[in-house]
């Protein structure tokens, strides 16, 4: 089992890294915000549901894009995330 406090991101601008992170940089360890989250939506009697999409934090500090960006995020042996602002 993959230890997510652990993982490393590197985040690229148009294939230039501009930040590098760890997993304990979200709260300490990035599961705790989402258990928050769960915790919080189960007092007021909703539930998360399979499927749905969760931003528990950040690896690394934001950074403005403009149009015409590609930002890649590098997880790793996880993977990464590449999106283009159009």
């Amino acid at each position: 089992m993959t230890d997510l406090a652990e993982i490393e991101c590197s985040l690229l601008i148009n294939d230039k890294k501009i930040g590098t992170g760890k997993g304990t940089d979200v709260m300490g360890d990035p599961i705790a915000p989402l258990v928050w989250l769960a915790n919080i939506l189960g007092d007021r009697g909703v539930s998360l549901e399979a499927g749905q999409l969760i931003l528990p934090g950040s690896f690394t500090a934001a950074h403005a894009v403009e149009k015409d960006t590609t930002a890649t995020a590098d997880f790793g042996s996880l993977g990464t995330l590449k999106v283009n602002f159009i």
